[in-house]
């Protein structure tokens, strides 16, 4: 009898359910915002453009040297923000908020000392061959270390949910900019001089002041937790190395795919006129075209905040015999999640496009003209907003990829979207048009999102064990 008994199946205790966690409206006004206030970087450089404007002569040379500024700036230091924001989360979700600090701060300090030696190099070449007058090279670097140094900080920030104390730390930036400009015009200091000391005013107050606030927040957080102030034995440079390549690989790429969509409208053909019109509509439109994609990140971020809140309550819910109830639990939350998202992106996307409009009409009303806009400039504008938007889709579904520790998907979408956005771009904008280069982005960032979706619906038959694995 004793052995009939000991044969019988186990019962699995009734699990209670777990409480799923409260939206909290604080929160989500802090991640909305992030999105606004990432176009604090932007915002800044035209600051830069608007003083020049104001105070010296400006032309259509300066303005691209600022654009080649902020996509080289982009582009060097997105893989360590990738790799910081991966490794420094991983951390702090566990407590280990001391360590987080150490992990940040030493891929950060690489990323800028990077940043810095790419600049005595660069500037080196340009000193030597004199493609450039001493006075643009100065433009140059000193905008690209300035909107690295952006970059970084909002990385940290954002990274420690400090996002109001980043306005702030932007605000004080330029007001000491603006206060420098105005008290030089003052004596008769050369212009770019002045100029030169504003930004590197306004550069300063803006680090100190961020300084200060992320010192403050760990220091916050470490008090916060039980296991804050403990000492952790960070792994050793090689395996961390091996273990966030990855991570930054896809940060590069993922920069780098909003980059080659500016490749074919540079290169395109141009009816009358020189190479230079084509070079300068494509940046006009598809900077402003990247407004929409860039306020509904904050969507995203929320969309984050409340996976890692959930995922918790799943895990409790979810008997240990039945793991499909676990992935079925997050399939639903992500298409729940996918629709929202794509609700705010139309409507940001239709944001910028009835604003920018409106100010073109009005500008044009007053008989100004600073944006240069023309026919070809709307189409561009209006086939940027489409690949764009499209591109943002595709970033959605590879946010949850690398969430669940899957870069290698995330990877493999992005380099084929960059191929498809050139081997289209190239041959359409030779032969209708450089202003018809975006049709190469959009047709690029259809696959891409078509691609990256169809890794994620695998990924969720599987999610338990990702997830799982991603600690």
């Amino acid at each position: 009898e004793w052995v009939r008994q000991d044969l019988r199946p186990a019962t699995t205790p009734e699990l209670a359910p777990a409480t799923l966690p409260p939206d909290n409206a604080r929160e989500r006004i802090s991640d909305f915002a992030r999105g606004p206030l990432t176009m604090g970087p932007i915002l800044f450089l035209s600051f830069i453009i608007m003083s020049y404007q104001e105070f010296g002569q400006w032309q259509n040379q300066q303005v691209l040297l600022l654009g080649l500024a902020m996509l080289s700036s982009l582009l060097v230091t997105s893989g360590f923000v990738q790799a910081a924001s991966r490794k420094g989360s991983g951390y702090l979700s566990q407590g280990y908020v001391r360590a987080a600090g150490r992990i940040v701060g030493l891929i950060l300090g690489l990323s800028l000392l990077m940043v810095l030696l790419l600049a005595g190099v660069g500037t080196a070449v340009l000193l030597l061959t004199g493609w450039l007058p001493l006075n643009d090279i100065a433009l140059l670097v000193v905008a690209y270390i300035t909107l690295s140094c952006l970059w970084l900080v909002a990385a940290v920030l954002f990274l420690l949910q400090q996002v109001y104390w980043y306005g702030l730390g932007l605000g004080v930036g330029v007001g000491l900019s603006y206060l420098t400009l105005r008290v030089g015009a003052r004596y008769p200091l050369p212009l770019q001089q002045v100029l030169l000391l504003a930004t590197v005013m306004g550069l300063s107050g803006l680090l100190l002041t961020t300084a200060w606030i992320s010192w403050r927040a760990f220091r916050q957080r470490a008090l916060a937790s039980h296991v804050g102030q403990q000492r952790i034995i960070l792994p050793t440079s090689r395996h961390l190395t091996v273990n966030l390549a990855p991570y930054f690989c896809y940060g590069v790429l993922y920069v780098l795919l909003i980059i080659v969509g500016h490749v074919p409208g540079w290169l395109g053909r141009v009816e009358d006129g020189v190479q230079m019109v084509a070079v300068s509509t494509t940046e006009v439109g598809l900077t402003l075209a990247l407004g929409g994609y860039i306020l509904v990140g904050g969507v995203a971020e929320h969309t984050m905040r409340r996976f890692w809140k959930r995922v918790k309550a799943y895990q409790e819910r979810t008997p240990g015999e039945k793991p499909e109830l676990f992935n079925q639990n997050l399939g639903r939350f992500f298409r729940r999640e996918q629709r929202v998202y794509l609700q705010a992106l139309v409507f940001c996307t239709g944001l910028v496009l009835g604003v920018t409009l409106l100010l073109v009409a009005w500008l044009a009303r007053l008989g100004r003209d600073p944006l240069g806009w023309t026919p070809a400039t709307l189409t561009t504008f209006v086939l940027g907003l489409v690949g764009y938007g499209v591109m943002a889709w595709g970033i959605f579904n590879c946010m949850f990829m690398i969430t669940l520790s899957r870069p290698g998907k995330a990877i493999t979408a992005v380099s084929i979207a960059i191929l498809i956005t050139l081997a289209i771009g190239l041959p359409t904008s030779r032969l209708l048009g450089y202003h018809y280069s975006g049709i190469g982005m959009v047709t690029g960032s259809l696959a891409f999102t078509l691609f990256s979706a169809r890794q994620l619906r695998q990924l969720w038959t599987r999610a338990d064990y990702y997830y799982y694995a991603s600690f």
